[in-house]
Formats: structure tokens, C-alpha cells, sequence
């Protein structure tokens, strides 16, 4: 995909203690979606805030029609959950969770929570706060943890050639200080 292999989870180099799930890829910058429409602004687009659509997308990838795409997810949530000034809306993570079968747990913003739902086969979707990967808000895919390295491996729907954030992980310390919530989604 692009600049980024289409799975992640099996390109990244980490310890024989890590764990992860093969979540599938998805850029918000992919041509084949990038400039659907998606907000309230004429111009705006999943390439410009479709983060949370994206995320949603790669959990329905992995966990059930991997031909799943960011169109199929806006196709049911429609513009219902964009808020104007601030992105999508955090309701869509529950609704997301029924429309779609899967049990939810939202964590707010305990991260070792998440990272233990994630070490039993939970898919994470993590908001931050502006901060090292973003300089707004941001939703991307946890799909597992590296404890010997302390780093969070990720499916970042807006990851770039320069970061590839999706391919070395993040480090846990930064995702202690600028997440604003953790929701786990597993299979029913």
C-alpha cells in the first residue's frame, strides 16, 4: 500500500515478547478513498479527517470482511457522527460495536487496560491529544505491545513515509501522556 506494507504485523521487527494482531492497513490517503467526502465544509475529506472511519475500517479488516474499506463504514455512518470544529463524534465507536456484532469496551484513558484487552486478541481504536503524532486530535488502531521495548504497535491511518509510525510503533510513554481514550472490540 503506498509507501507501507499492507500488513504491518508482519514486516514490524520486535521481541520474541511482543504480541499483536494481523490488522490490515488503511491510509486516510489511499487515492481510492482519499478525497470522498466526509464532514460539514464542502472540501472536507476522509484525507483530511476521516482518521476515526479509517480506524474503524482496518477492525472490520481484520476481524470481518477483509475487503472492507473506509467507503463501506461511511456508507452506514453517513456525516450522522461528524461534530463541526472538532471530527467525528466518540458515540460512533458504540454504534460501530452493535451495527457491526462485536463487543465494546471503552477504557477512557487507561492505556494498560487496553493493552491487556489488546494482549487477548482485542482490537484497540486510541485517541490522542495533539502531541508527538499529530498536531490535532487523532484516532488510529492499537494491534499490539512490545514489553521488552515499551512500544506500542500500531495501525496509523494517517502514518507517512517520514514517521511510518505503523511499521516501528510508538513509544508507550507518549501514549500515557496524550491519549484521551481506549476503546477494545472483540469478536461476539
Amino acid at each position: 500500500m503506498l509507501f507501507l506494507p499492507d500488513n504491518p504485523a508482519k514486516h514490524a521487527k520486535v521481541s520474541e515478547s511482543a504480541y499483536q494482531i494481523d490488522v490490515p492497513l488503511l491510509l486516510q490517503s489511499d487515492p481510492r478513498w482519499s478525497r470522498v467526502h466526509y464532514g460539514s465544509e464542502e472540501d472536507e475529506t476522509i484525507r483530511i479527517g476521516g482518521c476515526a472511519i479509517v480506524s474503524l475500517a482496518m477492525v472490520e479488516a481484520a476481524f470481518g470482511d477483509v475487503s472492507t474499506t473506509p467507503d463501506d463504514i461511511l456508507k452506514w455512518a453517513k456525516t450522522d457522527y461528524w461534530v463541526d470544529h472538532d471530527g467525528t463524534s466518540w458515540k460512533i465507536f458504540e454504534d460501530f460495536a452493535k451495527k457491526y456484532g462485536y463487543e465494546m469496551t471503552d477504557h477512557g484513558d487507561d492505556l494498560d487496560a487496553a493493552l491487556s484487552a489488546s494482549e487477548e486478541g482485542e482490537i484497540v481504536v486510541a485517541s490522542i491529544s495533539p502531541g508527538f503524532m499529530t498536531e490535532v486530535g487523532h484516532i488510529f488502531v492499537i494491534r499490539g505491545y512490545d514489553p521488552e521495548d515499551e512500544v506500542v504497535l500500531v495501525n496509523d491511518p494517517n502514518d507517512n513515509p517520514v514517521n511510518m509510525f505503523s511499521l516501528h510503533g510508538v513509544e508507550a510513554h507518549h501514549l500515557r501522556e496524550e491519549g484521551r481514550n481506549y476503546w477494545s472490540y472483540r469478536k461476539k
